[in-house]
């Protein structure tokens, strides 16, 4: 964000916004919007995660009578629908998130920063860039959800169980895609 946000060409790149921050403020500025995005992600993964099992479960996704193969397209609109939902949680806290890392130097709580916030912007303002959210996680979840499943399929034994280390090469590499695609609209 700090990068983001250097008008003045204050840094040179990534590495030097880095090294600059950390000497100025210590290495704790460099996690300032950590606490909000800590906060932020437990539910917001919930919803995604549980959001996205719901609608496979409603659109039979995962029941080999109805899709012995799996079925792309339903499993793609289960994450786009659940990426949707999770919106709910995202878009606040990226707001606080920002704003805790724009805080220069300054320790601030995130309670006060939040009560700050909802008090100056209210809670309808909390949803400032709510289509831009849209715009990021639901492209991303209808790919990454639907990568996962075609190479879950791929990476199966031949007792249809999945392997850590397979679960985590399907994830990674949805995942890699997912963001890949979906960065840009960010």
């Amino acid at each position: 964000t700090q990068l983001q946000m250097d008008k003045a060409g204050k840094y040179t790149g990534l590495f030097d916004c880095f090294g600059k921050i950390a000497k100025a403020e210590g290495l704790g500025a460099l996690y300032r919007g950590l606490p909000a995005n800590v906060i932020g992600i437990m539910p917001e993964k919930t919803i995604k995660l549980a959001g996205n099992d719901f609608f496979r479960h409603m659109f039979k996704v995962d029941d080999p009578s109805v899709y012995p193969e799996g079925n792309i397209g339903l499993e793609g609109l289960s994450g786009g629908l659940a990426g949707a939902c999770q919106i709910i949680v995202t878009t606040p806290m990226e707001i606080t998130k920002i704003r805790m890392q724009m805080y220069s130097g300054e320790a601030v709580s995130q309670v006060t920063l939040l009560t700050n916030l909802v008090k100056e912007m209210g809670i309808a303002g909390m949803y400032q860039g709510t289509v831009s959210t849209f715009m990021r996680d639901v492209p991303f979840s209808i790919v990454y959800f639907s990568l996962y499943g075609i190479f879950r399929r791929k990476l199966v034994d031949e007792k249809g169980k999945i392997s850590s280390t397979g679960a985590l090469v399907a994830s990674t590499g949805a995942g890699v895609v997912g963001a890949s695609l979906s960065t840009p609209l960010d």
